[in-house]
């Protein structure tokens, strides 16, 4: 069995029809089924042929596109090649972005699973995909409302009734990859009618404003399925869907132990065992519009792209059964697999990890921010972000000073705060008032902030000194770098805040003050 890579690129946008529970908004889905690529080749051929409706009475018709070829789906394409759905089993670390394989790897608290899409290497090296979209208001243009004249919205250019629904699209400039899989004579003779390249259209409202696409094909040449460890267990992931042939599975394990006979039955002998432990798959719903009838065809259970599951092996495969074994999973499993569905493929778990994207690339991808207003509310929101970590330092630094907090400060404390005053004028007004507050009292209000410990230096000092010093300001250029927010600055061409700031300045010590205070009076209830 040989491949033809197809390369869909998007040319305006497109809309793929997905389930949603909107009624006014049309979801779409973020990759080409192998229904639409076949639809899409199938259309091509019967217009080079003139075809027309006639179509299904030509036997090479039948026999290449509802038996010979397997028509894969069409996933992103990223800088690291073709992307697939991300292995099921697979988990990202929350805090440092690791990767674990819970075929392989034991659980750890701080991991959570990773959807989409995903382009591995050989070395483990990950490019993640996510197409990207955009959502286009329409306005109803129906005239079947009784009192309207025919054609009147249409020549009014608007709803009367208001009526309004949404589009949900993948943008233009984005490059899908499919393949198409079957004896090279199947293949070269599709080829040879459909060509190497040509113009099309795809998905809902193809033949107004969305859909259009550009097609290439290339030589037939060898599948490369993977290798295959001659060892007693083998695991295998799920490049599409799988619908199970009996329409009683309603588990991934009732789905896959009929694969699994059929793989035993195929390599002659009962060598392959399900691992019901380790099964990583989720049922999904199958449905999709079929033009040529105008009506959906019957929504269908199957087990989900990106499952991935593991067989013992009694004994270890000789080379022939590992290479008939790779044969069978190209064919596919279950039911529609024309169209791509239960095309299966070797998976070897081992150490991932986000692949390096070179400085001079990071950096052409970025664009500079001008607009006046945009660049304003991204600056509110970015010093927003940076004022939740400021925040939560301070209730940090307020826990860690709770051992040199007195049981009388809450009054102090409380004073504190009303020194600060306004948000405008803390950092001009609240050292002047602090040094004013120690010449008219006595000892006891310094010695109570003297006596309070931020990172091993009194708060009476730090609140007396340069606002450089601030106990902030190293982990100030931390949060700058959390979520690349030093970089969305420079996009917008504006300099990041520093620690003479004066919203960071008041946020630190009003929820320093706050955080102090609490400590100590729950302190007095516990005495009591």
């Amino acid at each position: 069995m040989e491949r033809i890579s197809v390369q869909i690129t998007i040319e305006s946008p497109v809309v793929l029809t997905a389930m949603s529970n909107s009624t006014i908004m049309t979801a779409t889905h973020d990759y080409i089924s192998g229904t639409l690529l076949r639809g899409l080749c199938a259309a091509h051929y019967i217009d080079t042929k003139a075809l027309g409706e006639n179509a299904h009475e030509e036997e090479a018709f039948r026999r290449l596109f509802f038996q010979s070829l397997r028509f894969v789906d069409a996933y992103p394409r990223t800088e690291g090649g073709r992307a697939i759905p991300v292995p099921r089993s697979i988990q990202k670390g929350k805090a440092d972005g690791s990767y674990l394989d819970m075929l392989k790897d034991v659980p750890k608290a701080g991991f959570k699973s990773v959807s989409g899409f995903m382009a591995i290497d050989e070395d483990g090296a990950c490019w993640r995909a996510v197409p990207r979209k955009s959502i286009f208001l329409h306005m109803s243009r129906s005239d079947q409302k009784g009192s309207l004249d025919a054609g009147e919205e249409r020549l009014a250019g608007k709803s009367v009734d208001g009526g309004i629904y949404n589009y949900e699209s993948i943008d233009a400039g984005q490059t899908f990859e499919g393949y198409i899989l079957g004896e090279k004579a199947a293949l070269e003779e599709l080829r040879q009618v459909v060509g190497a390249s040509w113009q099309g259209r795809l998905g809902r409202s193809k033949y107004t404003e969305y859909g259009q696409c550009s097609i290439k094909l290339s030589e037939p040449g060898p599948v490369g399925a993977g290798s295959c460890s001659l060892t007693d267990r083998l695991y295998l992931r799920l490049e599409t869907p799988m619908i199970p042939e009996s329409e009683e599975a309603v588990d991934a394990a009732d789905m896959l132990e009929p694969l699994v006979e059929t793989l035993n039955k195929a390599l002659g002998w009962d060598c392959l065992c399900l691992d019901r432990e380790h099964i990583y798959g989720s049922r999904v719903d199958v449905e999709n519009f079929v033009g040529v009838w105008m009506m959906r065809r019957p929504r269908v259970g199957a087990l989900s792209a990106g499952s991935v599951f593991a067989l013992d092996c009694r004994s270890p495969l000789t080379a022939e059964e590992s290479e008939r074994l790779q044969e069978i999973l190209l064919e596919g499993f279950g039911q529609r697999r024309t169209e791509g569905f239960g095309q299966l493929r070797l998976w070897q778990p081992m150490v991932l990890h986000d692949a390096k994207q070179g400085a001079e690339k990071t950096s052409a991808k970025r664009r500079h921010i001008t607009h006046p207003e945009v660049r304003e509310k991204a600056a509110a929101i970015l010093k927003e972000r940076i004022l939740d970590k400021v925040r939560e330092a301070a209730s940090k630094d307020a826990e860690a000073a709770r051992h040199s907090l007195s049981r009388n400060a809450a009054h102090m404390l409380t004073r504190l705060d009303g020194l600060l005053g306004k948000r405008e004028t803390a950092v001009r007004e609240f050292k002047m008032r602090l040094l004013s507050e120690r010449r008219a009292d006595s000892t006891s209000f310094v010695q109570h902030l003297q006596a309070i410990r931020i990172q091993g230096r009194s708060a009476y000092d730090l609140l007396t000194e340069d606002l450089q010093d601030m106990p902030y300001r190293e982990r100030l250029s931390e949060f700058l770098q959390e979520d690349h927010l030093s970089s969305v600055y420079s996009d917008l061409g504006l300099c990041p805040p520093d620690a003479s700031d004066g919203d960071i300045y008041y946020e630190y010590w009003h929820w320093f003050f706050r955080h102090c205070r609490k400590i100590v009076n729950t302190r007095k209830e516990e005495a009591v």
